[in-house]
């Protein structure tokens, strides 16, 4: 499976193309929406599956080989995704953070922001952080999407950019062009 270059299209659709020959293996329409079709997040592969959000507030999974939907989501957004274990993190553009079976689709549980739309998120030892498009910086539990730390940059301030983590040190860029660093005053 290395000699495949999985890409979406703003059309909806997921192609899968031989890297040495550009040949299509397969295709797939993974999206039907009638406002914003594009499929253009980084795609996120394990053995078996390619995890896909899409612009209309989807996400996708697909079968690696055939590129058939095993199962979709109708919540999602146009950032990558994360799995660890047996479990995936979702930033979704209606506001909400959700923690997925990866298997199944099957909510384990969602938070929902005060208001705004999330960045993409970063996940540090036992939490996941991430910023508002409005106002806030969080950090929830991974385990139970339990509020342990929200920041206030004030109101509309925001964030921009997913947070970076670089040493024992959390970055954020606000929407205002403010650049907040995060130093946890223990390994959280």
């Amino acid at each position: 499976m290395n000699d495949i270059v999985y890409v979406g299209f703003s059309d909806g659709y997921m192609a899968a193309l031989n890297a040495l020959d550009g040949n299509l293996k397969w295709e797939s329409r993974v999206n039907t929406g009638a406002k914003f079709t594009d499929v253009d997040a980084t795609p996120l592969l394990d053995a078996d599956n390619i995890y896909i959000p899409s612009y209309d507030g989807a996400l996708y999974v697909l079968n690696r080989n055939t590129g058939s939907v095993r199962w979709h989501v109708d919540f999602g957004g146009s950032k990558k995704v994360i799995i660890e274990g047996g479990v995936l993190y979702l930033a979704s553009s209606d506001g909400c953070i959700y923690s997925l079976n990866k298997d199944s689709g099957r909510v384990q549980w969602k938070f929902e922001l005060d208001r705004g739309a999330p960045t993409s998120l970063l996940v540090y030892s036992d939490y996941i952080l991430f910023g508002s498009s409005q106002e806030y910086f969080y950090a929830i539990q991974k385990n139970t999407g339990k509020l342990a730390y929200r920041f206030d940059s004030g109101l509309r301030g925001g964030f921009v950019s997913s947070p970076v983590l670089a040493g024992d040190e959390i970055y954020a860029l606000s929407n205002f062009g403010n650049l907040y660093v995060f130093k946890p005053t223990r390994r959280i």
